[in-house]
Protein backbone atom coordinates (compact mmCIF):
# COMPACT_ATOMS: atom_id res chain seq x y z
CA UNK A 1 0.00 0.00 0.00
CA UNK A 2 1.48 3.11 -0.96
CA UNK A 3 0.52 6.69 -0.50
CA UNK A 4 -1.45 8.13 -4.15
CA UNK A 5 -1.78 12.09 -3.11
CA UNK A 6 -4.81 14.35 -2.24
CA UNK A 7 -8.06 15.09 -3.60
CA UNK A 8 -8.37 18.06 -5.43
CA UNK A 9 -12.24 17.95 -6.20
CA UNK A 10 -14.79 15.76 -8.10
CA UNK A 11 -14.87 16.42 -12.19
CA UNK A 12 -18.02 16.92 -14.14
CA UNK A 13 -17.59 13.00 -14.87
CA UNK A 14 -17.66 12.27 -11.29
CA UNK A 15 -14.27 11.42 -11.62
CA UNK A 16 -11.56 11.97 -8.37
CA UNK A 17 -9.21 14.31 -9.27
CA UNK A 18 -6.16 13.35 -7.11
CA UNK A 19 -2.83 15.19 -7.14
CA UNK A 20 0.03 12.57 -7.13
CA UNK A 21 2.68 11.75 -4.81
CA UNK A 22 3.17 8.91 -6.36
CA UNK A 23 2.81 7.22 -9.73
CA UNK A 24 0.54 4.40 -10.08
CA UNK A 25 -0.44 2.09 -12.70
CA UNK A 26 -3.88 2.59 -14.69
CA UNK A 27 -6.12 -0.18 -12.59
CA UNK A 28 -4.68 0.09 -9.10
CA UNK A 29 -7.18 0.02 -6.69
CA UNK A 30 -7.41 3.37 -4.46
CA UNK A 31 -8.43 3.35 -1.04
CA UNK A 32 -8.93 5.69 1.17
CA UNK A 33 -7.71 6.21 5.22
CA UNK A 34 -9.39 3.43 6.37
CA UNK A 35 -8.04 1.23 4.20
CA UNK A 36 -11.62 1.02 2.52
CA UNK A 37 -11.94 0.71 -1.00
CA UNK A 38 -13.17 3.38 -2.88
CA UNK A 39 -12.20 3.10 -6.23
CA UNK A 40 -9.90 2.20 -9.63
CA UNK A 41 -7.51 4.50 -11.10
CA UNK A 42 -9.03 5.05 -14.48
CA UNK A 43 -5.99 7.78 -16.09
CA UNK A 44 -3.22 10.43 -15.38
CA UNK A 45 -3.02 13.30 -16.59
CA UNK A 46 -1.21 17.03 -16.88
CA UNK A 47 2.59 17.45 -16.94
CA UNK A 48 5.18 14.68 -16.20
CA UNK A 49 6.27 16.97 -13.01
CA UNK A 50 3.17 17.70 -12.00
CA UNK A 51 0.87 14.61 -12.50
CA UNK A 52 -2.63 13.95 -11.34
CA UNK A 53 -4.89 11.21 -11.72
CA UNK A 54 -8.76 10.00 -12.21
CA UNK A 55 -10.08 7.66 -9.96
CA UNK A 56 -13.32 6.32 -10.84
CA UNK A 57 -15.36 5.95 -7.71
CA UNK A 58 -17.35 2.70 -6.74
CA UNK A 59 -17.96 3.63 -3.27
CA UNK A 60 -20.97 5.61 -2.32
CA UNK A 61 -20.21 6.23 1.34
CA UNK A 62 -16.86 7.60 0.29
CA UNK A 63 -15.80 10.68 1.82
CA UNK A 64 -14.88 12.47 -1.13
CA UNK A 65 -13.79 15.95 0.28
CA UNK A 66 -10.91 18.16 -1.03
CA UNK A 67 -7.38 17.56 1.14
CA UNK A 68 -8.35 13.77 2.33
CA UNK A 69 -5.31 11.58 1.56
CA UNK A 70 -5.71 8.33 -0.60
CA UNK A 71 -3.74 5.32 -1.03
CA UNK A 72 -2.93 2.62 -3.70
CA UNK A 73 -2.80 -0.69 -4.05
CA UNK A 74 -1.79 -3.28 -7.33
CA UNK A 75 -4.80 -5.46 -7.81
CA UNK A 76 -4.11 -9.26 -7.01
CA UNK A 77 -3.68 -11.29 -9.83
CA UNK A 78 -4.92 -14.91 -9.72
CA UNK A 79 -2.76 -18.08 -10.53
CA UNK A 80 -3.67 -19.57 -13.30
Amino acid sequence: MQRLGVILHLSRNHNIVVKLENIPKIGDYVFDRNLKKIGVVKDIIGPTFSPFALVKCESTQAQLESGVVLYYSAPRRSRG
